[in-house]
């Protein structure tokens, strides 16, 4: 695409998308996010969903790890663990995560995915959905 096409493209967007943007770091980012996430995030894991559905019934585990849980869309999923951790490193996503779930057997933990402060061997099962693109 040449300069002016991509001129041209910017122009047609929204008014808001074209005003000057401020990179921001990642816990503000997921802070601002977590107000609407569930909603922008249904569509992008309709896929997922089913897919991770059709694999977990699939295997056995008694102790899951969800890393990087956000408002904890997996748990539910998860829910035949005896033991379930979920970690995410944003409180705003915890706080959700902690708010829709309900099982006793889960507990929740902040931390980065480049840190896990758990011990090698820990868990039976670990999911990690649309998070990895924050690792090197």
């Amino acid at each position: 695409m040449s300069r002016g096409q991509a001129d041209d493209h910017a122009r047609k967007r929204p008014e808001w998308l074209r005003l000057p943007h401020r990179e921001m770091d990642i816990l503000e980012g997921y802070a601002r996010w977590s107000r609407i996430y569930d909603n922008d995030i249904v569509a992008a894991l309709t896929c997922e969903v089913n897919l991770m559905l059709d694999l977990l019934d699939s295997l056995e585990f008694e102790t899951a790890l969800d890393a990087a849980a956000g408002t904890g869309q997996h748990l539910g999923r998860l829910a035949k663990a005896s033991s379930i951790v979920a970690l995410d490193q944003s409180r705003e996503m915890l706080t959700l995560a902690v708010a829709r779930n309900h099982s006793a057997s889960t507990s929740f933990a902040r931390g980065e995915l480049n840190k896990l402060p758990f011990d090698d061997g820990r868990f039976d099962l670990i999911v990690c959905a649309m998070a990895l693109a924050h690792l090197r």
